[in-house]
């Protein structure tokens, strides 16, 4: 189980030290299976690679939400970026 801390970052509830990496860039995509529309979500976190460098395979995560979850994530996510010191 994870928590949010008070500055808007994953972490881990026993120690409160960060558990997820903040993402350099993202991509998205919009698919249709059946009837049900996802979001395709591909953060890239490049660490300390330098600027334009191929992303090693393992900094790339990628996410498949039902669209109406997409939205619910995206507000989150906004949420936390128009804080004061966000």
């Amino acid at each position: 189980m994870f928590r949010i801390s008070s500055d808007g970052l994953v972490v881990d509830p026993e120690d409160d030290q960060p558990v997820a990496r903040v993402a350099d860039g993202f991509v998205t995509a919009e698919a249709t299976m059946g009837e049900q529309h996802y979001l395709i979500l591909r953060l890239a976190c490049s660490g300390d690679a330098p600027p334009g460098a191929p992303q090693p395979a393992a900094q790339l995560h990628q996410f498949a939400l039902p669209l109406e979850q997409a939205g619910e994530l995206v507000r989150a996510i906004l949420g936390i970026a128009n804080r004061p010191g966000g």
